[in-house]
């Protein structure tokens, strides 16, 4: 079923987010395909992928895009209605993988790359959206 349209304001992708984007895709001769950096939206995405991840209470986390403005990792919580209730904001090396009945599991990656599962605890009732 389809909700209404989530309130997004889509940001313009500024030279600052181009840089930031560049700068974090390492050179890896032979392991990992070229870049075309010529071409960038205007506007930034409202989402990344993979953007959904199902909640065991019914709602699903939206991944919103990181940008050098806002850096952090940031999830939308919308209901099965469609409508937006929360919100999710962790550092940006942090990242949601998974649920358990009363957890939140994160992927944490240091500045090696090496990556660590955190679990939280899930709150009973979602937060409300500002």
């Amino acid at each position: 079923m389809r909700g209404a349209a989530l309130p997004v304001t889509l940001a313009n992708v500024t030279e600052r987010d181009k840089k930031a984007l560049m700068a974090s895709f390492p050179e890896r001769p032979r392991r990992m395909p070229q870049h075309d950096w010529s071409a960038f939206p205007a506007k930034v995405p409202p989402f990344q992928n993979p953007a959904l991840i199902a909640a065991p209470d019914g709602n699903v986390l939206v991944r919103c895009t990181v940008t050098a403005s806002e850096p952090e990792s940031r999830y939308d919580v919308v209901d099965r209605r469609g409508r937006l209730v929360g919100r999710v904001t962790m550092p940006r090396n942090e990242r949601v993988v998974g649920f358990g009945a009363q957890s939140l599991y994160i992927a944490v990656t240091d500045d090696d790359g090496i990556q660590r599962l955190r679990r939280h605890p899930w709150p009973r009732e979602t937060p409300r959206a500002p």
